[in-house]
């Protein structure tokens, strides 16, 4: 309450223009004009209905503006574009040309962002590959989860056997911590001295989630709006697209299964993760994982059902290194 019904937004700044192209689009769908001669300049409306009790956008359009021509008597002029709209299919808007598939918003080409448009490219094309061979998107989900843990398996084994080594020469690092508490520098070089004298690398515990993170971005980005998600039906979850709601109606609040697995499962890994952390920080931790139960519990199932497989992989593994 308060904000404008409608609003335009001009846009006409050089960085921006010419364009070739301009899209209108929500979640699963784009419409895309692309004229022979770029445009020289275009508006943007936004509207929300009157009824709507949150901000949410109920109509957006778009409009491009052109040179001026003057045609002279008996004179014809032509001004031919194409113009599609469907679903945001990867496919089918990088068939179009001229880097249309941009709509997706993997990152934008010819920037410092290029590797992660590549990360996005090349996990969305491997999860429909996949569903090529086994048309099922949960399943597919899965594997592809499987794939990327088997690439970062020996990065995580040797963080893990890293932090196992620190456990257990923790002792002598308080020790030296007592010793020397009124000399900074000489506490600093002792504690690297025993690291190097055990070869243990305290940043090795750090590499694995560096590594994995944006992995999980690309993933995120790539499954918040899959088209090929929308209705995708695997077990209970009747669309992979939005959260589970297995009961709607019968509780105030949506019925989700996948963000407890999920939860579960993160505080489970972190009992078995060998840690030097202090009980503030271990409570802290967990409620860390608390904390993101309340923040992915309305994300799409998709993006759960990889986290949840990723993490009960993780606790296979820290098994499997215990024995």
């Amino acid at each position: 309450k308060g904000l404008p019904l409608s609003v335009s937004r001009k846009v006409d700044k050089p960085e921006y223009f010419p364009a070739f192209w301009l899209a209108a689009k929500n979640k699963f769908f784009v419409q895309v004009l692309a004229p022979d001669e770029a445009a020289v300049a275009g508006e943007v409306h936004a509207e929300r209905s009157e009824e709507a009790s949150t901000l949410q956008i109920s109509t957006l359009s778009v409009d491009m503006a052109f040179r001026d021509r003057d045609v002279k008597p008996g004179e014809t002029y032509t001004r031919k574009m194409s113009y599609y709209a469907g679903p945001k299919e990867y496919r089918s808007l990088r068939s179009l040309g001229n880097h249309q598939d941009d709509v997706m918003e993997f990152g934008y080409s010819n920037s410092w962002f290029e590797w992660f448009r590549w990360l996005c490219k090349g996990l969305l094309l491997t999860l429909n590959g996949i569903h090529m061979v086994l048309p099922n998107y949960g399943i597919a989900i899965i594997l592809l989860t499987v794939i990327v843990r088997v690439i970062f398996w020996p990065v995580t084994h040797k963080s893990t056997e890293s932090m196992k080594k620190m456990q257990e020469i923790q002792p002598r690092v308080n020790e030296l911590r007592a010793k020397y508490k009124d000399n900074a520098q000489k506490l600093n070089t002792e504690i690297m001295a025993l690291y190097k004298a055990n070869k243990v690398n305290p940043m090795a515990g750090c590499l694995p989630m560096l590594v994995q993170i944006p992995v999980f971005i690309a993933l995120f980005v790539v499954l918040r709006s899959a088209v090929e998600l929308r209705y995708a039906h695997f077990l209970w979850i009747g669309d992979l697209s939005e959260p589970e709601d297995i009961f709607p109606g019968l509780l105030p609040i949506a019925i989700n299964i996948l963000p407890l697995l999920m939860t579960a499962t993160t505080v489970w890994q972190q009992k078995l993760t060998p840690s030097t952390a202090d009980p503030q920080q271990q409570k802290l931790m967990m409620f860390m994982s608390v904390f993101m139960l309340f923040l992915f519990y309305s994300m799409p199932s998709a993006l759960l059902l990889y986290w949840t497989v990723s993490q009960g992989l993780a606790i296979v593994q820290l098994l499997m290194q215990k024995r």
